[in-house]
């Protein structure tokens, strides 16, 4: 939301995305929000001017 240059790349992993919730931190630590997926795709992400990217993030097996 700070990036008003859209500057940013915004990579969100395919399994986060299937998951009906998000949480985070509002750029303070001591707080936490919980989002909607749909929310955060449909509402916010528009709000603030900015798509993303779903990227299959894999680890070691």
């Amino acid at each position: 939301m700070n990036d008003h240059d859209g500057n940013v790349t915004l990579l969100i992993d395919e399994d986060t995305l299937k998951d009906e919730y998000l949480g985070c931190h509002p750029c303070i630590n001591t707080s936490s929000i919980k989002l909607k997926m749909a929310d955060l795709k449909e509402k916010f992400l528009p709000a603030v001017g900015h798509d993303f990217t779903p990227v299959k993030l894999t680890g070691e097996e």
